[in-house]
């Protein structure tokens, strides 16, 4: 299956794969993969990209999960603690951030098996095109609002304006290490 979600055209990915846009650096193409139980998906595509500290609405179980973005408005030197996020609209009206569903699963860890193995696939791709930074470290409780019914999804957030963004310095790529945009730690893989 997950092969298949690689190497398969999507009209939203201008008839072409994932795999393909993904290793294509000529083409200035992102992507995010996620996770959501949610029934908006639009709730949960976006949220990698909010300020730590914002999040979702509160959940059932009372919590509200949080984030930490991955980019931020700035140029190449700007610091970290100077850059700000994107919130939801803004991404996708500046950054031309759009989703798609790739699986839908009544059964919770399929769907995590399926975003974890994409995930892992692409890790090799330099970071800032790909948009996560580590595999399957998003919550393993599917968190659900009231009326969502128990159909996980894994997704793309994808766009083909943000590589052109980033070299006309409208945004950045957040490391893992949020006081410096130095190399991160050596458990990192985002060569940055």
């Amino acid at each position: 299956m997950v092969q298949r979600i690689l190497d398969d055209p999507l009209s939203e990915f201008n008839n072409r794969s994932l795999y393909d846009l993904m290793h294509d650096k000529a083409t200035d193409f992102v992507s995010y993969v996620g996770f959501t139980a949610l029934l908006d998906v639009a709730l949960e595509a976006f949220k990698f990209l909010s300020t730590r500290g914002a999040s979702l609405p509160r959940l059932k179980n009372g919590t509200q999960p949080r984030n930490r973005h991955v980019l931020a408005r700035g140029a190449a030197n700007t610091t970290t603690s100077g850059a700000t996020h994107f919130t939801d609209k803004e991404a996708q009206t500046e950054l031309g951030l759009k989703y798609v569903v790739v699986c839908r699963s009544n059964i919770k860890c399929n769907a995590f098996a399926v975003e974890e193995a994409l995930q892992r696939a692409l890790l090799h791709i330099t970071m800032g095109r790909r948009l996560w930074r580590w595999v399957a470290m998003g919550q393993k409780e599917a968190h659900t609002l009231p009326n969502d019914v128990n159909v996980y999804k894994v997704f793309f957030t994808f766009s083909f304006d943000v590589q052109a963004a980033m070299k006309a310095n409208k945004c950045i790529v957040i490391p893992w290490q949020l006081s410096t945009l130095a190399p991160c730690s050596r458990r990192c893989r985002c060569n940055l």
